[in-house]
Formats: structure tokens, C-alpha cells, sequence
């Protein structure tokens, strides 16, 4: 293609502009505890606060960054990122886990009800029950009744367009595959024993979609990565970095390459077709989650507690060096996500 040399020109200009004035960094950071934080992904420097009046377990943002979703312990409820307002709630009870399908169109949600024993209801023991997952149609916002369960369900996953979704029993690394009405799996799937068999524990499903497959992360000695391809139906393991490494947090690289472990005082980088390291490093601090910004060019991890507060990093994603650290003393971070705006 032909250049004209004036616009040329002027576009160079123009960039050198940009970066003398400082523009901020299209994508922001939203990080949140019992409200959210907006922050430039470049500086870290805070764009905006967002009240929510509720713990933020999770986000789940459509791929083009114009909603970002968060599950609390009164429901679902969606903040525009045109203009970051956040709109009231979308369903009615705490919840669990969320999902979104690949293609941006369905959130799928894990949900409860929360009932009190015999007794006072100010002092009587309450327990979850009364799971279910609703389907979120993410432009309309309108839900629908995906299943119900008979017991109780720990997360959820997807990982295909075609309306598979699969739910985890707690510490039993067995996936049940649901369908839409069905209150019964249509499939089991034994990832790996019971968590007390190898006095570990299970972490969150993460979905997978570039490679059609769910991670489990599994805790203990030596602990592993259960993987399992939802489009061939195989399971595979991969050992953990080193025996019982404290992973809390899983992200995805954009381009499907690397698998990303937060592990407490330490950042891992895993070959996502291997699982072995492609890098590691130690960091300053207790770090719980990660996320990826949609370009890949960073990689952000949460610390609950920092400093006066809480505190979010930036990390490179290639050698995963530590490039800017900001102490937030208004919360302290837990969930995060990365979106273009």
C-alpha cells in the first residue's frame, strides 16, 4: 500500500505527542474486594472507584471489553465500561462461579440459596443449597434456567460453543457434563481421586477454549494440573512447578501459549502444551490471583495484603519480571480482570 508522506509525517508526530503527554494505556485493571478499583495498565494509577457494597468473588468480561460481570454475595451485576457504571442486579441470590462461554454470548452462573437450621435465625447455622446454573444472555442481560442440582456443586466450566457445561463435586476431581433442562449429568468424567487420598486440595475449573480443554489445579505433595480435552474426551496431568507449590490463581496467555500460576511469594509461566516452566519468578509479597491484559503484553497478579492495604503488580510475560507495583490502601484486591477501553 501506498504511504502519503505528509500523513506519514503526521503520524509519527503524533505518536511522539502521545508519548510526551503520557496518555494512559488503553487497557485498564479492574481489581475489587468489596469494591472496584479501575486502573491504568500501563501506571497502575487508579481511573476510577466503583462501590459495590458487596465482596466481588469474580469477573468475567465479553471479549470486546464493553461489559465486565461480577459475581457477589447478593448476585450478578454488570458495569459498562463505556462509561463504568454499574447497573443493579441481574439475579437474586449469592454466587458460586461463573462462566462465559468462548464466543462472549452466554454467562453462565452457579448460584444458591442460603437456609438457617431449626432454631433462632440470628444464631442458627446456615448452610448453602438449592444450586443452579442460569444461562445470561450478555447483550439482552435476560436469564434463563439452565439445570438444577440435587447437591451440592462446587464450580462450573465451559470451554466449547455447543452448550456442554460441565460442574465440579468438591475435593472429588470428578466433572459432571450437564445439558440445558437436564437435572442429571449426561456424563461423568474421574480427572484424579479425592482430594483427602493425596491430602490435597482442589482449585477453580479454568476454562480453556483456544484448546477446547479445563484445567484443574490440584494442591498437596507432590500436586498436579489435571487436563482434560472436552472435545476428545482425554485426561492428562501435569505435575505442579515443584512439589506442593501454594497455587491460589490460572490465567491464560491471549495467544493460548502460556499458562500463568500465582503462587503466594512466587509468579510461574508454563509452555501450555507441555505444562512444564518456561519461567518463574519469586516475588515480594502474597499474591493470590492473576490475570492477562487482551494484548498479552502484561500480566497482573493481586495481593490482599500490602503495605497499608492490598496491592496490584504488573508483571512482564515473558520473563515475568515485576515492572510496577501499586499499593491500594481503599481495598484489598482479590479478583481481577484485564480489558481493552
Amino acid at each position: 500500500m501506498r504511504t502519503v508522506p505528509f500523513l506519514s509525517s503526521l503520524a509519527v508526530a503524533l505518536a511522539a505527542s502521545c508519548a510526551l503527554v503520557g496518555f494512559a494505556d488503553a487497557t485498564k485493571v479492574l481489581t475489587a474486594s468489596n469494591q472496584v478499583m479501575v486502573l491504568d495498565g500501563e501506571t497502575l494509577a487508579t481511573v476510577k472507584t466503583i462501590p459495590v457494597g458487596a465482596f466481588v468473588k469474580e469477573f468475567a468480561a465479553t471479549p470486546d471489553g464493553a461489559r465486565v460481570f461480577l459475581s457477589t454475595s447478593q448476585g450478578v451485576r454488570v458495569i459498562e465500561t463505556a462509561d463504568w457504571s454499574l447497573s443493579g442486579l441481574l439475579t437474586d441470590r449469592p454466587v458460586q462461579s461463573l462462566s462465559l462461554s468462548p464466543d462472549g454470548r452466554t454467562l453462565y452462573v452457579l448460584d444458591y440459596q442460603v437456609t438457617a437450621s431449626e432454631g433462632d435465625p440470628a444464631t442458627a447455622p446456615r448452610s448453602p443449597e438449592g444450586y443452579r446454573t442460569l444461562a445470561l444472555d450478555t447483550a439482552s442481560l435476560a436469564t434463563t434456567e439452565f439445570t438444577r442440582y440435587d447437591e451440592r456443586v462446587f464450580d462450573l466450566g465451559t470451554a466449547t460453543d455447543d452448550g456442554r457445561l460441565f460442574t465440579l463435586e468438591k475435593d472429588a476431581g470428578t466433572l459432571r457434563e450437564m445439558r440445558r433442562g437436564e437435572n442429571a449429568p449426561v456424563a461423568r468424567v474421574e480427572l484424579g481421586p479425592g482430594g483427602d487420598k493425596l491430602n490435597g486440595m482442589y482449585l477453580r475449573l479454568v476454562s480453556d477454549p483456544l484448546h477446547q480443554r479445563l484445567l484443574l489445579p490440584q494442591l498437596g505433595d507432590p500436586g498436579q494440573i489435571w487436563v482434560y480435552d472436552v472435545k476428545g474426551g482425554a485426561v492428562n496431568s501435569w505435575p505442579l512447578p515443584k512439589p506442593g507449590t501454594p497455587v491460589r490463581g490460572v490465567a491464560l496467555s491471549p495467544s493460548g501459549e502460556r499458562v500463568y500460576l500465582c503462587a503466594l511469594q512466587a509468579m510461574y509461566a508454563l509452555d501450555a502444551s507441555t505444562g512444564k516452566t518456561a519461567a518463574a519468578v519469586s516475588l515480594d509479597g502474597a499474591f493470590q490471583q492473576v490475570a492477562t491484559s487482551p494484548d498479552g503484553r502484561s500480566v497482573y497478579a493481586t495481593a490482599p495484603i500490602y503495605g497499608k492495604g492490598g496491592g496490584v503488580a504488573r508483571l512482564n510475560p515473558v520473563d515475568l519480571k515485576v515492572e510496577a507495583m501499586v499499593e491500594l490502601s481503599e481495598i484489598s484486591p482479590y479478583a481481577i480482570v484485564a480489558v481493552d477501553r
